[in-house]
């Protein structure tokens, strides 16, 4: 039985590190996409790209679309907002990211799922140079972190 539970905390702290290093898994998906459906490119500059699947958790939505909102801290976010449904865009409120600092991507037909992306929840990526520095889901268990990481406290 101990064998088993040290076995599983491992398991869970080399999880934990490897979003610390940003091991996105899928970024290679994640490219394809954001070039194929949104003629997108990652900078070069830092950026911070935010992706909002409006049929994800509702609660991470609100919550990440709150943090954005009060967010006046960061001078460039690209957002991604993926939906098929124009009613859901207005019931998260996506017209309250109105803001210079802010620039948004639209993927009307969530063709997102046609790639294996890993997105279950928003999710908030840290790129430098085109290099992914930090990646999280915007769960409300991670708020802390992601405020942290971008200095948003």
């Amino acid at each position: 039985m101990k064998g088993l539970f040290l076995i599983l905390i491992c398991v869970l702290i080399n999880f934990s590190c490897s979003n610390d290093n940003c091991k996105y898994p899928y970024r290679e998906n994640l490219d394809k996409f954001l070039a194929d459906e949104l003629n997108y490119r990652i900078p070069e500059d830092e950026t911070i790209l935010v992706f909002l699947p409006l049929d994800a958790c509702s609660s991470c939505l609100e919550s990440t679309i709150k943090t954005l909102v009060d967010n006046k801290k960061s001078s460039h976010i690209d957002i991604i907002v993926s939906t098929s449904n124009r009613k859901s865009m207005k019931r998260f409120g996506i017209q309250n990211l109105n803001s210079p600092n802010y620039k948004i991507y639209f993927d009307k037909q969530n063709k997102y799922l046609e790639y294996e992306l890993g997105v279950l929840a928003p999710m908030i990526f840290h790129f430098r140079n085109r290099d992914c520095q930090f990646h999280s889901e915007t769960t409300s268990a991670n708020l802390m972190k992601i405020k942290k990481h971008f200095g948003w406290l």
